[in-house]
């Protein structure tokens, strides 16, 4: 059991896509929107930073941005929440060119 737990804890969770939009919400977090390179469906996650106004202007438009983050359970709603995880401002892991697949 100990051994599963720690194989588990050691998987980071990767996120493919381009960056879409971001927006402060009320209570001081940011919700940013990103279109998933294969399916082009939009997923929103939360982060407590906004995304580096640096790779904004950098990976706009057409570029895949690879981000790593967590799922948190939000405690008055009980539902999950994908939340970027920070390294003191919200950055890419890797960004590459999307290519135009037909």
């Amino acid at each position: 059991m100990q051994k599963e737990w720690s194989d588990k804890e050691a998987k980071k969770l990767l996120f493919k896509g381009e960056f879409v939009s971001q927006k402060k919400l009320a209570a001081g977090e940011y919700e940013i929107t990103f279109k998933d390179s294969k399916t082009k469906e939009q997923k929103v996650f939360k982060a407590k930073n906004p995304f580096d106004e640096n790779s904004v202007k950098n990976y706009l438009p057409g570029y895949e941005l690879t981000i790593e983050y967590e799922i948190v359970k939000n405690s008055k709603t009980n539902k999950d929440e994908f939340y970027i995880k920070e390294n003191g401002t919200v950055s890419s892991v890797g960004a590459v060119p999307v290519t135009n697949q037909k």
